[in-house]
């Protein structure tokens, strides 16, 4: 049995009321720029509207990777935040939701 006060009980009452995204970055290691971006959003929108915010936010993120120091656009784990800021903000605008957000480089 799992304790109520579990991080495991709070992340799964989190995902359901707010929902979760999970995050495929495909990375072009030449000039640290995204190739593509995979969405998929559980308990938010529906998947045509996905893919109809996938392009701007495949714009943002590159817009702001760009922006990072050499240092930092190295560091994954900053990239993947930046990206995760970016990404959960702009589903925060579309339904008030805070989802719990995934970010997989590869």
């Amino acid at each position: 049995i799992i304790p109520i006060e579990s991080h495991i009980i709070k992340d799964r009452m989190r995902i359901m009321y707010n929902g979760v995204i999970f995050v495929t970055v495909l990375m072009n290691e030449i000039d640290n720029s995204i190739k593509k971006l995979k969405i998929t959003a559980y308990g938010l929108i529906d998947e045509e509207e996905v893919n109809e915010i996938s392009e701007s936010l495949l714009h943002e993120i590159n817009l702001n990777f760009a922006e990072l120091d050499s240092v930092d656009s190295l560091n994954e784990t900053k990239m993947a935040e930046a990206a995760r800021i970016i990404i959960r903000r702009k589903f925060r605008e579309l339904t008030g939701k805070r989802p719990i957000t995934s970010i997989h480089i590869v």
